[in-house]
């Protein structure tokens, strides 16, 4: 007898086990991903991040990123560096394919060489698409390495692949074409929140 009620605890337990397995497989948990910022991965993986120096009151020109997500996911911040102030600092989100904005933001910068961040309504990006995120300034940090050679290109940081530092010159909102690997201007980045 103690062995039958020892054998009937065992089956309900088996059959608990595979109840609560077949509830979750009905109800699969969403993933939660971490919000990803790639600057900062780009300067060090590059070797940008040897030498910094400031430009203040320089030619006015559209600098920043080539970039592709390798998910889907959304912008749902922008931030900016520079070292000066500056209430109307524009920043442009572009469409690398059409070379057209996309999403374009100004900033209030009232203090040099801090970060500032604001939050946006979330922008989807799609995954394998080419875009590039810029700043207009004539205030920026330049980052090189220390033996002035060139970055190849692209570089990964997470779920976000840099495919090349732009440029163009001017204050108009120009589509920044002009290329180079020996160096990256311009600090501007984003939060980027994986969706699927």
């Amino acid at each position: 007898m103690k062995n039958l009620k020892l054998k009937v605890v065992l089956i309900l337990c088996v059959a608990a086990v595979a109840f609560s397995c077949d509830k979750d497989d009905d109800n699969p948990q969403t993933p939660v991903y971490q919000p990803e910022s790639p600057l900062q991965g780009y300067l060090t993986a590059t070797g940008f991040n040897e030498s910094e120096s400031q430009v203040t009151n320089g030619t006015t020109t559209e600098y920043g990123y080539k970039f592709r997500p390798t998910v889907t996911g959304a912008i749902t911040t922008l931030s900016v560096r520079i070292p000066d102030v500056n209430n109307s600092l524009r920043v442009t989100i572009w469409d690398v394919a059409t070379q057209e904005p996309i999403k374009t933001e100004t900033f209030n910068v009232a203090s040099s060489g801090t970060a500032v961040v604001k939050a946006i309504a979330p922008l989807t990006l799609i995954k394998d698409k080419e875009y590039a995120i810029s700043i207009n300034t004539a205030d920026y940090y330049v980052h090189e390495r220390n033996n002035g050679s060139s970055a190849v290109y692209p570089v990964s940081v997470g779920n976000i692949q840099i495919t090349g530092y732009v440029y163009a010159a001017g204050i108009l909102q120009d589509f920044p074409g002009t290329t180079a690997t020996d160096v990256y201007s311009g600090d501007v980045n984003f939060t980027f929140l994986r969706t699927l």
